[in-house]
């Protein structure tokens, strides 16, 4: 009852803020050009790598340890990189344009929202090893509300995607001040209490999530970034504002929705793991009952997201649902695996996630090439929604694998 108490907190939010973006999207689309969201959308893509670098994935060992000073230690150490991350990004700014001339008016804002969201990975994930779901909840909602509302004043005022950055990064910034400021300061207290010799302890023990779960999950962002980053060099920006719209309408709900669900199912395998109790169980139930939610809206939404898409964000914006639709494989994919891509990291078996994910890229990058050498923008959503779906596929059945093989290994004990 509590864990479905703390999911329906979690989801609750996601749809508030989700709703409160849908909502927006008609306005916004008939204020700004597509291209505008293709610089947002590279902004945010580049700017969500630079903060899974700056971090090493320590933040998704932080709900592991079963003592305090093992989280803070982790805390600590994630804190350590995030200031020289920033560092490098601040020196980046004189030589972005040699990179990329879209990126050069707003790069300066980069190292803030590294910052930001950097900060708030280390302590969302310390909250939710505490059960503050409440707050984790009021994060989602004040972000997506605050960023709203400043891209719809920003709109009326001088629409760019200049402003569309700004309006993001403001965003991160007031969520993060309002929810996050208290249990900062209670955590940096703790902090001072922690020592080199438990950085290195711990870094130690859970090594395998910088040597592992780090290069892991930097190519999941880059597989998921390729489209935006190597489809702007070879086709019109506003293709790729088509493009960065279907991600958001269509990936950022199903992720954050994916992000609570997480949330909750981590904390409870990890406190089932730690009682040596089974867990494979509780895992194919979800999967069974998000496989009998999802595929049927899923089938429906192929038929009808050109109409609807057209309808709610104005003349030549069905473009969007046609894209979106051939990337609904990878849609479903993306929920399936964000909800469980903790097994392998508590159970310490991550060096079969990271072959994954080489091989994952190094097919993205085949099928795009292929979709450039024919000069076809759509054979490229197409290919990366049906191999996307493959390898996804397959790697939901090994996370089933390594469950029912932890389960097995109770027995035996």
């Amino acid at each position: 009852m509590s864990n479905l108490k703390n999911i329906s907190k979690l989801f609750s939010a996601n749809v508030v803020a989700q709703a409160l973006g849908v909502m927006v999207y008609p306005l916004l689309t008939r204020l700004y050009q597509p291209e505008d969201f293709g610089v947002m959308n590279l902004f945010l893509t580049v700017g969500s790598i630079l903060t899974l670098v700056a971090v090493l994935d320590l933040h998704n060992a932080l709900p592991l340890p079963e003592e305090s000073k093992g989280a803070l230690s982790l805390f600590k150490a994630g804190l350590y990189s995030l200031v020289v991350v920033v560092i490098g990004v601040v020196i980046s700014i004189p030589f972005i344009g040699f990179f990329s001339v879209e990126l050069v008016n707003v790069w300066w804002m980069m190292p803030i929202y590294v910052a930001v969201v950097g900060m708030w990975q280390l302590v969302s994930f310390y909250m939710n090893r505490d059960k503050q779901f409440g707050k984790i909840a009021s994060y989602q909602v004040l972000q997506s509300s605050s960023n709203s509302l400043l891209k719809i004043v920003f709109g009326y005022l001088s629409p760019s995607g200049f402003y569309l950055v700004v309006a993001s990064l403001l965003g991160q910034m007031i969520a993060f001040i309002s929810v996050s400021t208290k249990k900062m300061r209670n955590i940096l207290v703790e902090l001072k209490a922690i020592t080199s010799t438990d950085i290195h302890f711990y870094l130690d023990k859970y090594r395998q999530f910088p040597l592992y779960a780090f290069p892991k999950n930097l190519l999941v962002q880059l597989s998921n970034g390729l489209p935006v980053m190597i489809l702007s060099s070879a086709f019109d920006m506003k293709e790729i504002g088509y493009f960065s719209l279907a991600l958001t309408i269509g990936f950022l709900p199903i992720q954050m929705i994916a992000n609570s669900i997480y949330q909750v199912l981590l904390q409870t395998v990890s406190e089932k793991v730690n009682r040596k109790e089974k867990i494979s169980g509780y895992i194919m139930k979800f999967i069974k009952y998000s496989c009998v939610g999802l595929v049927p809206a899923f089938v429906v939404l192929y038929f009808c997201l050109p109409l609807v898409t057209e309808w709610m964000f104005g003349d030549g914006w069905g473009r969007t649902g046609e894209v979106l639709r051939l990337l609904l494989p990878w849609c479903f994919a993306t929920y399936m695996l964000s909800s469980l891509v903790f097994i392998p990291e508590v159970l310490i078996k991550l060096k079969g996630n990271l072959i994954i994910e080489i091989i994952n890229i190094s097919v993205r990058v085949l099928v795009i090439e292929i979709a450039i050498y024919f000069n076809n923008f759509m054979l490229a959503m197409l290919l990366i929604g049906v191999f996307t779906f493959i390898i996804r596929t397959a790697q939901l059945i090994w996370f089933v694998s390594l469950s029912k093989a932890y389960d097995d290994s109770l027995v035996v004990r």
